[in-house]
């Protein structure tokens, strides 16, 4: 199993998210590979100028390489996050035998974060009126991302709406802050999976936390479920998991997701 990790500056740990799940996987005799993202750990490069494409690409010639020490045995791809868009995007010219995409969104980035957004202005303790403005706000600024507005275009215009900015900034919702940063968001935001989804051609585990604030986890199912033959896919829920698979207060993997995860890898491999 090859697993992805999600956003941002990810090493072969994903955070403190995959050891469980990799102990879990070596105990039931799977092998386990990862990797860091370009630029983290032992990884030369920059994770800010790859986007789904490129680290699809870094994907495939992991799992090429992790077969030249495991030949002629079933390999799966695992992607947490925005690396379920990776593993979309790389399954069919992977090699790989079989996929699971964890709390991966089956809309496009764009849309992903607008749904993020949505939850933690409402988190943040704002009425419907003021979500509803501040999702008019931030849909401005991923449209000035997928019109191709420069990053300089883009300060002069947030220093002209500094207060509201700063009151999504405050709740936690993600605006690029930096050049490097708006240039990958910029590459990826309009990636639409659905377009390789369409054409998927191996057996998918799609699960995801009912508790999960960041991915519009019924509208991904719905989706997948109707580009994806059913005879290929399993969309799963597991109750009280959040994101990150975690129960809320304790931090553990929600009770069902090793299980889920465990049980499809046996029957597909």
């Amino acid at each position: 199993m090859l697993m992805h990790p999600g956003s941002g500056p990810s090493d072969r740990n994903n955070d403190s998210f995959f050891p469980p799940i990799r102990t879990a996987l070596l105990e039931a005799n799977v092998a386990v590979v990862s990797f860091d993202k370009r630029g983290v750990g032992g990884s030369e490069g920059d994770w800010r100028q790859a986007g789904i494409e490129l680290q699809a690409d870094d994907l495939c010639a992991c799992l090429r390489a992790a077969r030249e020490f495991l030949p002629d045995i079933p390999a799966g791809i695992f992607g947490h996050s925005q690396g379920g868009w990776v593993v979309v995007e790389a399954a069919s010219r992977s090699g790989a035998d079989f996929a699971i995409t964890s709390s991966g969104p089956a809309v496009s980035p764009n849309q992903q974060e607008l749904f993020a957004a949505t939850s933690a202005l409402t988190a943040h303790g704002l009425n419907d009126e003021q979500v509803t403005e501040g999702i008019e706000l931030y849909g401005h600024i991923l449209e000035q991302l997928s019109n191709g507005q420069s990053f300089a275009s883009f300060k002069s215009w947030a220093a002209a709406h500094r207060e509201p900015v700063n009151l999504l900034e405050s709740a936690g919702v993600f605006i690029p802050g930096e050049q490097t940063h708006w240039d990958l968001a910029a590459s990826m935001g309009d990636y639409d999976p659905q377009v390789r989804l369409l054409s998927f051609d191996l057996p998918l585990l799609a699960v995801f936390g009912s508790e999960d604030s960041v991915v519009p986890v019924q509208r991904s199912i719905s989706i997948l479920r109707r580009s994806v033959p059913a005879s290929l896919l399993q969309a799963s829920v597991i109750s009280g998991g959040n994101h990150r698979m975690q129960r809320r207060n304790s931090g553990d993997l929600a009770a069902g997701y090793l299980e889920t995860v465990l049980t499809f890898i046996e029957n597909h491999s």
